[in-house]
């Protein structure tokens, strides 16, 4: 799905950016070699960035055997 009209960017390529270690929707941005534009996708890009980082956060630890 589209999430960026004006840069064509869908939401594979923005979940890409964030496994490639993006913070932030301006570092999705440069990972992708663009800028926003009309910055409607600004705060869909945001959120996808924040859902990544409470998934990390959730994640169980694994701790090695002793």
């Amino acid at each position: 799905m589209y999430i960026c009209i004006c840069n064509a960017l869908n939401d594979t390529q923005i979940r890409c950016a964030v496994e490639s270690g993006a913070k932030s929707a301006g570092q999705v941005y440069a990972g992708l070699g663009c800028a926003p534009r009309c910055g409607k996708c600004v705060v869909a890009i945001r959120r996808m960035v924040d859902d990544a980082k409470r998934e990390q956060d959730d994640a169980p630890v694994l701790l090695a055997a002793e």
